[in-house]
């Protein structure tokens, strides 16, 4: 799973169409993204002959823990005769999931479904068995969609040119690039993507990895994905297959942003710290926590992929078990302010988070005050609340701005409390934004809302940060209460050798450039000043945005202020 270079969550989404007989239309697609916005919850399984020993997919022969030989020997050794592809199913769906992606090739190049392009597959060992065959009749049996991980790159075939990075070879070594190998490894690649997306009836989603060491251009991308469209047009494809114009959704790893992507998003996670079957890991995340990811993903609008890794019989060790039952559990009971929700408003209040449905808002509080809850960004009047799953009403107080609800602890929840309001028209919250006793406007990086795939809200050094993209970019909404000419200045870090990045300041839809200069580093937040700019009463918008990236990243920002200015 993991990626040797971080933060690799690169892709911006956008519609392509495939060509061919059967082309893609955006009405396929969109159905698939309507339904993986909905679903909020999927199982992840990393299974392979590294099971046999117990140890993470693939990375110990980077890691040389084994010889080549002590590690692709478990092939011989694996045997899951007793696994049942209706258990692992079931689990998944008494979890509450509603899809699975499962390998069918790691990074190690073992299939562990019958390929006809490779002898190393289950086929040719003790089990011979499709297991990704039983595994996708399964989902489709049990209503459950179903989605190939699939590595692009292949640690056990000669032809997969590898090459050195962070300071050592991967475990092929430094081949020298030979054009007309690599043409016949990438038609094999390409050929079994062609035999997953051929043979196992309806899949959802393209799961791809392990494509970081060469270009779009190397992998064939485009036409890899014209195909992938042709003969699957409802397919959803991941972020993880170099390339412009191929992705639906981005993956965050290991991690769920402060700051969530702005389309479509699903952040993968482990219950311990391995991808991989792996008994000698006991440093297992709480169900109360795996809980609250679930909550924390879905009140930015993502999915929550949950990752297990079977043991070497197929079957899901206890710990993992105990753990995705509880979440089905509290699924069942609270199930409605998660399954096809949207992101919620942001700091709508420091104690919830929230999650949106039409004109329902779901809050959801770890950790609840003892009597009463207030909502002072509110703007919509509340027509009622009430706790759920009892339905029992809970008393709204309408303040001068916002509301305030009236908590009764007994009916708290141990793991997250969840209230729902409901509102006669679309939800509106107030930005927030007051202004100073001098009456000028603070824009704080923790006010802003990032758009984008990396571009995020620091809490650590409250800031923005993680620029890395260009085509990343912030906003925020201020209500202007005293019109008239403002002068904009930019609190920004810039450290030595990272300056120069062309950037567009908009405000009010006047736009500001500027080029960026250095300071002494990303925390050295120096201001800059803009210019002016003049701004009506009422609401205005104010964006950030790079037009041209000199360096590694764009910039780091502290805040951006709006001061009234004489004419």
């Amino acid at each position: 799973m993991r990626s040797p270079i971080a933060l690799t969550v690169l892709v911006a989404l956008a519609a392509a169409g495939a060509v061919g007989a059967a082309p893609a239309t955006d009405l396929d697609r969109q159905r698939n993204l309507e339904w993986f916005d909905d679903a909020r919850f999927g199982m992840f399984v990393h299974w392979g002959i590294y099971s046999v020993i117990g140890m993470e997919a693939s990375w110990p022969l980077y890691g040389k823990q084994f010889t080549r030989e002590e590690y692709e020997g478990q092939a011989r050794q694996f045997n899951p005769a007793d696994f049942r592809a209706d258990e692992l199913v079931g689990l998944a769906k008494r979890a509450g999931m509603k899809y699975l992606v499962i390998t069918t090739k790691h990074h190690d190049g073992f299939c562990m479904y019958d390929s006809k392009l490779t002898d190393y597959t289950i086929m040719n060992g003790p089990c011979k068995r499709d297991l990704i065959g039983e595994v996708a009749d399964a989902c489709h049996r049990h209503g459950l969609r179903l989605g190939f991980y699939y590595s692009l790159c292949d640690w056990h075939d000669p032809r997969y040119l590898s090459m050195p990075v962070q300071g050592g070879p991967f475990p092929l070594g430094d081949i020298r690039r030979d054009a007309h190998t690599w043409r016949e490894f990438t038609r094999f690649v390409h050929g079994q993507v062609r035999e997953l997306l051929t043979n196992y009836g309806r899949v959802d989603i393209m799961w791809f990895d392990g494509g970081w060491e060469h270009t779009p251009e190397e992998w064939r991308s485009e036409e890899l994905h014209q195909m992938i469209r042709t003969l699957q047009p409802h397919i959803l494809i991941n972020n993880r297959l170099p390339g412009e114009g191929i992705a639906d959704y981005v993956t965050p790893e290991q991690m769920i942003p402060s700051s969530a992507p702005s389309g479509p998003w699903e952040t993968c996670m482990t219950i311990n710290n391995t991808w991989g079957y792996n008994p000698r890991d006991r440093e297992f995340k709480p169900a109360e926590l795996l809980i609250r990811n679930l909550v924390q993903t879905a009140s930015g609008g993502g999915n929550y992929l949950l990752n297990v890794g079977p043991g070497p019989d197929g079957s899901i060790q206890p710990e993992f078990r105990e753990r995705l039952l509880a979440v089905g559990d509290w699924l069942r009971d609270h199930g409605e302010a998660i399954y096809g929700t949207q992101r919620g408003p942001r700091r709508l209040s420091d104690q919830a988070t929230a999650t949106t449905k039409r004109n329902a808002l779901y809050l959801h509080m770890a950790d609840p005050p003892k009597d009463y809850l207030v909502l002072d960004r509110l703007a919509s009047p509340v027509l009622g609340a009430w706790m759920v799953p009892s339905r029992k009403p809970v008393r709204v107080q309408r303040l001068g701005r916002g509301a305030r609800l009236v908590l009764d602890p007994t009916q708290f929840d141990p793991v997250s409390t969840v209230i729902e309001l409901r509102f006669q028209c679309p939800l509106v919250v107030d930005s927030g934004i007051r202004p100073e006793a001098d009456g000028s406007y603070v824009l704080r990086a923790s006010d802003a809302e990032c758009h984008g795939t990396q571009l995020t809200y620091q809490a650590q050094y409250d800031d923005l940060g993680c620029w890395l993209p260009q085509e990343d970019w912030c906003e925020w909404t201020v209500a202007i209460d005293a019109p008239g000419r403002y002068r904009v200045v930019a609190e920004c870090g810039v450290p030595p050798g990272q300056e120069g990045s062309q950037m567009v300041l908009s405000v009010g839809g006047e736009a500001l450039g500027f080029v960026t200069v250095a300071t002494a580093g990303w925390t050295d937040y120096q201001p800059r000043d803009l210019g002016t700019v003049d701004l009506p009463r009422g609401p205005a918008t104010v964006s950030l945005q790079c037009t041209k990236k000199a360096a590694f990243a764009v910039l780091n920002l502290r805040a951006i202020r709006l001061t009234p200015a004489a004419r």
